[in-house]
C-alpha cells in the first residue's frame, strides 16, 4: 500500500480573450495552499503555437523543439511571479517523500485543447541545470498533472476496496477495416495478464475478465454481468471533426464477429454503459480518446465519462504507438495491483513509455491525459497481514539532493522507501558545489525478510 501523499495545487485557467490573445491564471485557495488574491494575465497567441502543436500531434518534433514548446507552455501554465512561487512552495512543502497534484480547472474549451502535459519547468533552485528530460512536469516523480472538470455536486469517491472486492473488465477490439491499422493487442493483453497473475500469486484474488473481439452487444453484456470497478479498453479511438470546429469522440468496436468491420461507439453512449455498470475508473488505451473540440466540453470521450460521474479517466490525447501503449498498460496495472495510487501508477507508466523506445525524440509519455474529480486516487486497500509489496516499493525510487552547482564527474543519489527482501536506501546529499567528483550517496534503512 502506498504511503505517498499528494497536496492538491488547484490551478484555474479562464477568460480567454480572442481579441487580445490573453487568459487568466489563478491559484485557488485551499487548506494547504494560500492561493492568489488576483489572477495573473498571460498571453497565448494560437498562431504562435500552431506549427509546433501540429508537429507534436504528427510526431515530427525533435527533443530540442519539444523542450522549447514545453517551456512556453509552462510560462503560461505557471507564469513567473506569485503563481510560480506558490507552486515552488508546494513542492518544497511536499518534501522528499510526498508529491504535488497539479489539478487544472480549465474554464474555456480552447484552453482545454492545449497539451499542458508537455509543460517543461525546472524545479531546481539553480536555473543552470541544462536541458534535462526530467524537467517535463509529468516525468517528475513529485508531480501529478490532472484535469478537473467543474461540475455541480460533491467530488465523487473512488470507494477504495481490498483487491478481492475489486473487479476489472478489459475490452479488446482489433477491427479489420482499411480505415484503421492492425494493432498488437495480444501483447498488451499479455502484459496486463502477467501483472494480474503475479499479484494473484500472493494469495490475493482480483476478479477480472477479458472480452476479446468486442462488439457493442458483448461489451454491454460483460459490463452488466461483472459490474466492474475498473474498465480498460484497448483498440482504436476516433475523433471526427465537423464544420466550425465541432467534433465527436468514439471508441471503435467490431460491427460483428464475421466481418470484424468497424463500428463507432460515441462518447455519450459509452458513458451511459459504464455509468450503468458502476465503473469508477476507466483506462482508455485508444488513440484520441482524450481529445476534445474547441466548442463543447463534452464531445470528447474522456470528458463525457467524467460528466456521467466516473471519478477517474485516463485516456490518450493523440495517436499512441503500439509499443508505448503496451508499456503503459503493463506498468500501470503492475503498479496499481501492488498498492500504488493512480497518480503514482500513471507516473510509473509514463516512464515505462519513455523507456519503451530508444528514440531520442520519444514523446509518447505525454500522450496520456488524466481526468480526475475524486479527492484522492487510492483505489486498492491493503489486505490485513499482507507484507508490503516488493514490486510496489521497488517502483518508488526517489533521489534527494540539494546541490547548487555540479561541474563534471558522476553524481548519483538514491532513495528507496522500502523493499521487501532487499535493502532500503534513504540518501540525502547537500552541497554548494560539486566539481569533478564521482559521488554516490546511499544509506540502508531496513530489510523486510
Amino acid at each position: 500500500m502506498t504511503d505517498k501523499k499528494y497536496v492538491d495545487f488547484n490551478l484555474q485557467l479562464q477568460r480567454l480573450n480572442a481579441d487580445t490573445n490573453k487568459f487568466e491564471v489563478a491559484v485557488l485557495p485551499s487548506s494547504e495552499i494560500e492561493g492568489t488574491r488576483e489572477p495573473t494575465s498571460v498571453s497565448y497567441d494560437f498562431d504562435e503555437f500552431h506549427y509546433d502543436l501540429k508537429d507534436l500531434e504528427d510526431k515530427k518534433i525533435n527533443l530540442g523543439d519539444l523542450i522549447g514548446l514545453g517551456k512556453k507552455l509552462a510560462d503560461r501554465l505557471l507564469p513567473v511571479g506569485k503563481v510560480r512561487e506558490l507552486f515552488q512552495q508546494a513542492i518544497s512543502k511536499a518534501g522528499s517523500d510526498d508529491g504535488v497534484r497539479l489539478r487544472l480547472w480549465i474554464r474555456g474549451h480552447k484552453l482545454a485543447q492545449i497539451p499542458w502535459e508537455y509543460s517543461y519547468l525546472s524545479l531546481q533552485t539553480s536555473q543552470d541545470d541544462g536541458e534535462d528530460r526530467n524537467n517535463f512536469l509529468v516525468l517528475n516523480p513529485k508531480v501529478s498533472l490532472v484535469r478537473h472538470e467543474s461540475l455541480e455536486g460533491e467530488y465523487p469517491s473512488l470507494q477504495a476496496k481490498t483487491p478481492n472486492q475489486l473487479g476489472l473488465v478489459m475490452a479488446f477490439a482489433n477491427v479489420q477495416d482499411q480505415k484503421y491499422r492492425p494493432l498488437k493487442l495480444e501483447k498488451e493483453k499479455k502484459g496486463i495478464e502477467e501483472a494480474l497473475q503475479e499479484f494473484e500469486g500472493k494469495s490475493v484474488k482480483l476478479d477480472w475478465e477479458a472480452s476479446e473481439n468486442s462488439t457493442f452487444e458483448s461489451l454491454r453484456s460483460v459490463l452488466q454481468k461483472k459490474k466492474p470497478d475498473i474498465f480498460h479498453f484497448a483498440g482504436h479511438g476516433d475523433f471526427i471533426e465537423f464544420d466550425e470546429g465541432k467534433g465527436v469522440g468514439s471508441i471503435v468496436l467490431l460491427e460483428n464477429l464475421e466481418t470484424k468491420a468497424s463500428k463507432l461507439l460515441p462518447a455519450d453512449a459509452l458513458a451511459r454503459e459504464l455509468s450503468a455498470a458502476g465503473v469508477r475508473v476507466a483506462i482508455l488505451g485508444a488513440c484520441r480518446t482524450g481529445r476534445r473540440d474547441g466548442v463543447s466540453a463534452w464531445t470528447g470521450v474522456a470528458p463525457a465519462l467524467i460528466k456521467m460521474g466516473i471519478p477517474v479517466v485516463v485516456a490518450m490525447q493523440y495517436e499512441v504507438k503500439d509499443g508505448a501503449a503496451i508499456a503503459f498498460s503493463k506498468w500501470f496495472y503492475t503498479s496499481l495491483v501492488n498498492g500504488l495510487s493512480i497518480d503514482e501508477a500513471v507516473a510509473v507508466a509514463r516512464r515505462a513509455m519513455l523507456d519503451a523506445s530508444k528514440d531520442e525524440d520519444n514523446l509518447e509519455w505525454g500522450v496520456p491525459v488524466v481526468y480526475m474529480r475524486s479527492r484522492d486516487s487510492i483505489l486498492i486497500l491493503p489486505v490485513e497481514g499482507q507484507l508490503p509489496s516488493e514490486t510496489a516499493n521497488g517502483l518508488k525510487l526517489i533521489a534527494k539532493a540539494d546541490v547548487k552547482t555540479i561541474r563534471g564527474g558522476v553524481f548519483t543519489v538514491m532513495s528507496v522507501g522500502q523493499i521487501t527482501q532487499a535493502s532500503v536506501a534513504d540518501a540525502l546529499f547537500k552541497a554548494d558545489i560539486v566539481e569533478n567528483a564521482n559521488v554516490t550517496v546511499m544509506r540502508i534503512d531496513n530489510v523486510l525478510q
